[in-house]
C-alpha cells in the first residue's frame, strides 16, 4: 500500500515595476488608507482595513465584490523589513469557508529611480485557486501603479 503524495503547486510569482522610491511602493502595503485603494483591483471595494505593522503583528481586510459578496482576508506578518520586503500569511473567508493558508512574499527591489515588486504567493492546493489568484494580483498591481505614477 502506498501512501498518496500531494501534487505540488508551483508558487505564483508576479513582477512590476514602478516609478517610485521603495518607500513609497512599501507603503502602499501597508498604510490601511492606501490598501483600501487597490487591493482587489479597481472593481472592489475594501470597506475596512486594519494593520498591526511587526512581526507577529496581524492585518484584516473586509472586501465587498463587485457582485456584492463580502469577504475577509486575513493573516500574519511573518517578517518585516522596511522598505525591502513583507513575508505575511493569507486566508480568505466568506460565505463558503475558510481558505487554506498560504504564504505572500513581497520584495520591493531598488533599482535606482524605480522599484521592482515581486510578489510570490505559494501554498495552493488548487492550480484555479493559483490562477484566481494570479488574475488578482494583477488587477491589484495595475491601481498601485497607476496611483503612485
Amino acid at each position: 500500500m502506498s501512501a498518496e503524495v500531494p501534487t505540488t503547486i508551483p508558487a505564483l510569482e508576479v513582477r512590476r515595476r514602478v516609478l517610485a522610491p521603495p518607500r513609497v511602493v512599501f507603503n502602499c502595503w501597508t498604510d490601511p488608507e492606501q490598501v483600501r485603494r487597490w487591493l482587489g483591483g479597481s472593481a472592489t471595494s475594501v470597506p475596512d482595513a486594519s494593520i498591526d505593522l511587526r512581526e507577529g503583528g496581524n492585518y484584516e481586510y473586509k472586501i465587498l465584490s463587485p457582485e456584492g459578496v463580502s469577504s475577509k482576508i486575513f493573516g500574519t506578518f511573518l517578517t518585516v523589513r522596511e522598505p525591502e520586503q513583507l513575508i505575511y500569511t493569507w486566508i480568505v473567508e466568506n460565505d463558503a469557508g475558510r481558505s487554506p493558508e498560504t504564504t505572500v512574499t513581497v520584495n520591493f527591489r531598488d533599482l535606482g529611480g524605480e522599484t521592482e515588486i515581486v510578489i510570490v504567493h505559494e501554498g495552493f492546493l488548487d492550480l484555479g485557486i493559483r490562477a484566481a489568484h494570479a488574475e488578482g494580483w494583477d488587477a491589484c498591481l495595475d491601481v498601485v501603479i497607476s496611483l503612485i505614477t
